[in-house]
């Protein structure tokens, strides 16, 4: 059974790739890259380093956005509410059964988000390009954005009883010019996502 959080632990910040880290290194906190996907980032948070007690989690990088939200491109927000959506095909595609989880909801962090938007991200196994499943996925499981890790942390950190968030960057919105928007946009929302987490840890 791991420790309960402590204050007097360490904060751990994870990222998919070492960009999106950047600078956050030189604060007073421990980063880890986990690759991209959720299967990298599973095996990633088995290593053994990570296994001791942490004070909170957070998750830095850039997400997609559904575009029912409002939410622009560059742009930041706090992911508190986490889905796992593994249907590339869409809801009618196949169904997992019962026991697998596809909801996480860790605690959050003791911080003020201010007037950062919380929002719902959904994990897929795939980036979204077809409009009208995005539309679907948004509508369906009520969330805003996209990311390709965020469902394997925070189950990680709700079944470690670990505050955990995550903030990031909106470099593209969900559909056939995500990857082309991310790649033009990746780094002001890589930025912009780190930005708002070194005001948020103080």
């Amino acid at each position: 059974m791991m420790p309960a959080p402590s204050t007097n632990a360490p904060t751990l910040v994870l990222a998919a790739i070492a960009s999106e880290l950047g600078n956050i290194s030189d604060r007073a906190v421990v980063t880890h890259t986990l690759g991209v996907g959720i299967v990298e980032a599973a095996l990633s948070l088995s290593d053994t380093s990570l296994t001791r007690p942490w004070s909170s989690v957070w998750l830095l990088g850039t997400a997609g956005a559904y575009g029912s939200d409002g939410l622009e491109i560059g742009s930041v927000v706090a992911a508190e509410r986490h889905v796992w959506v593994p249907q590339a095909g869409g809801s009618h595609a196949g169904y997992l059964p019962a026991p697998v989880p596809t909801i996480a909801e860790p605690s959050l962090p003791p911080v003020d988000f201010g007037a950062l938007p919380m929002v719902g991200c959904a994990t897929t196994p795939t980036v979204t390009t077809d409009p009208n499943l995005a539309g679907a996925i948004a509508r369906d499981h009520d969330v805003a954005v996209e990311h390709l890790e965020a469902f394997a942390i925070a189950r990680w950190c709700e079944t470690r009883h670990i505050p955990f968030a995550a903030v990031l960057g909106i470099s593209n919105i969900v559909g056939p010019d995500a990857h082309q928007e991310w790649t033009s946009n990746r780094d002001g929302a890589e930025a912009a996502a780190r930005q708002s987490l070194i005001k948020l840890l103080g």
